[in-house]
């Protein structure tokens, strides 16, 4: 059972809404690409850089613009969101990028324009060098290398604008703000939550107070003070923030013990499996799949 990075989660939900994306491109690239680029075409390739191999990250997102003019031709931004600095994200880039290639010139296409974008939200400053650089300190050597360009976003420097899409604008404070537990920082992100309209879309609401939840670290008592005493936000906003965090409480005591039982039944199997047990047992004493099964099998070494 795979447990996906909160912060993952929430930078998909927030990036795959096409306005929220259309308005992040517009307030933050080059304006040499602004001039360039039609904003009005946004799709989203789904399985354009697929390699089993390389275990892909459901984080990345790969969005499809178009360049004005006469003869349309197509621009694809390959976005890496990372939460910890990685000085090996470049290396990574690179192959997502001939993986692309790859897919294209098997189908018989011309290679696609790729332009990595990386969204940044650790608590390191981003100091990443060329990926030259990074083979070299020697720059008469260096020239002959491969660099990958590429554009940045780093939350903590971020100086762009993002008003006119409100919930585009509390979700990167939020991104902002993921590792920060000063409560002030919280009690602001809660004022935020609630004067940009989140709170009356109830799936929406319900998925801010989950990343909420899971940034803030909040004891029970610690938020029913906040949302009693301190904030600045009316009472049917306190009472849809308190009856959110009720249904997200239940719901994570759900799902541990979903995955409890399934961490007991893989345990169950390896001893079953170290015994001697045949799979076809294992399967009904476990409830596993049988795939499961034979995957642990093998990951035991065990023919």
């Amino acid at each position: 059972m795979k447990k996906h990075n909160p912060h993952d989660q929430f930078f998909i939900q927030t990036f795959t809404d096409e306005n929220n994306m259309r308005v992040f491109l517009k307030n933050t690239l080059p304006p040499e690409l602004i001039e360039l680029i039609d904003l009005n075409v946004i799709e989203y390739e789904t399985d354009t850089h697929i390699d089993p191999a390389l275990h892909k990250n459901v984080t990345d997102l790969v969005v499809k613009t178009q360049v004005n003019s006469q003869t349309p031709v197509d621009i694809y931004f390959l976005f890496e969101h990372k939460s910890v600095y990685d000085d090996k994200i470049l290396f990574q880039i690179l192959r997502y990028m001939t993986t692309m290639w790859e897919k294209d010139l098997n189908e018989k296409k011309k290679p696609r324009i790729i332009i990595p974008f990386i969204f940044y939200h650790g608590k390191k400053k981003w100091k990443l060098k060329k990926l030259s650089e990074m083979l070299t300190d020697n720059q008469s050597i260096q020239k002959w290398l491969i660099d990958i360009p590429y554009l940045l976003f780093d939350t903590g420097k971020n100086v762009a604008d993002f008003s006119e899409a409100m919930r585009l604008k509390v979700s990167i404070e939020m991104l902002k703000r993921a590792f920060v537990k000063n409560i002030d920082e919280i009690k602001e992100i809660l004022e935020m939550i609630d004067r940009s309209g989140i709170l009356e879309d109830e799936l929406e609401a319900e998925s801010f107070m989950f990343y909420f939840f899971k940034i803030s670290d909040l004891e029970t008592e610690e938020f029913m003070s906040i949302i009693s005493n301190d904030l600045s936000i009316n009472r049917k906003s306190e009472v849809k923030m308190v009856s959110l965090y009720d249904r997200l409480i239940t719901k994570g005591k759900q799902e541990g013990k979903q995955e409890g039982a399934f961490a007991k039944a893989v345990e169950t199997c390896k001893k079953a499996l170290l015994a001697g047990a045949p799979v076809e047992f294992i399967v009904q004493i476990t409830d596993l799949p049988l795939e499961k099964v034979l995957e642990i099998q093998k990951s035991l070494k065990i023919n």
